[in-house]
Parts: structure tokens; sequence; C-alpha cells
């Protein structure tokens, strides 16, 4: 009577198992980027601003759109541009003229939402410092910090 080879019974379960695993993380991944990803187009859907919208806003236009055909866009508007942002498709733009964003839809943005400090991974600078030193609210504690500083000559 032959023996089993503890081995071959050894590497197919073992095989079998390790199979397993990596089926289930990869579908635990695959369904969590998923899940994910709809949360994220949902959310962009519920929080794009309104045609009528005016004031500074984060303006997306389509991929690989060329800086040349933003500019001109942005001029088109009237609009000025405050900054760049880290995607050569996403820029901070500024108008107080009514109808703002429906004129960059019109010149060619996808859309446009309310700039957030922090999140709008502004370009020039290291990390979280030159995404700081954009925000209004940073300019504004400086200021007033400076204000409260005693001038050099006073300490003495």
């Amino acid at each position: 009577m032959p023996t089993p080879n503890p081995t071959t019974s050894t590497t197919t379960r073992v095989g079998l198992t390790s199979l397993s695993q990596t089926a289930v993380a990869f579908w635990t991944l695959t369904v969590g980027t998923l899940v994910m990803l709809i949360l994220i187009a949902t959310l962009a859907a519920v929080t794009r601003l309104p045609d009528a919208t005016s004031g500074t806003v984060l303006a997306v236009f389509p991929p690989r759109t060329p800086t040349d055909d933003v500019f001109a866009a942005v001029d088109q508007t009237d609009a000025r541009i405050i900054r760049a942002t880290l995607f050569s498709n996403a820029w901070i733009v500024e108008s107080q003229a009514p109808d703002f964003v429906g004129r960059l839809r019109g010149a060619g943005a996808l859309a446009a939402w309310k700039p957030v400090s922090g999140v709008s991974f502004a370009v020039g600078g290291c990390g979280f410092g030159a995404i700081m030193s954009n925000d209004p609210a940073f300019d504004a504690a400086a200021q007033d910090i400076r204000r409260l500083q005693i001038p050099a000559e006073q300490s003495l």
C-alpha cells in the first residue's frame, strides 16, 4: 500500500488557502474602491455650485485641457486667476460678476466648487505651509500677530 505524500496534500491545502485569501483581499479592495468612487462622485455632484454663484471658486476643466485654453476661458469670463492647483485642469479663480459660474461653464469648465483651504493642493512652497499661506484666514491671523508685536526700538 503506497504511503500518502504529506508534502503534496499540504501544498494543495496551502495553495487553496492562499488563493482564497488573495481572492478575499482582491474583492475587498475592489468593492471598497468602487464604494469610495461612488461616494466621491455623489459628493461632487451634490456640492457643485449653482450657475448664479460669484466670488472665489475652484474651477475644474476637462482633463488635459491646455493651459492656454484655461486662460482664454478665464479671460472670457472677466475673472482673475488667484492660484494654480496641483492639477493642471483645476484653478482657483475669482469674479464678482453675477452668473460667474454659469459663464465659466459656458466657457468650457466642467463645474465649480467652493475652494476649501487645505484641500485645493496649492502649488509653490512645501506642503501644508504652502496651503496655509494661500488661505485668507491665515493672512488675517498673520496681520493680527504683526500688529500685536512690540517694535524693536520700544523693547530696549
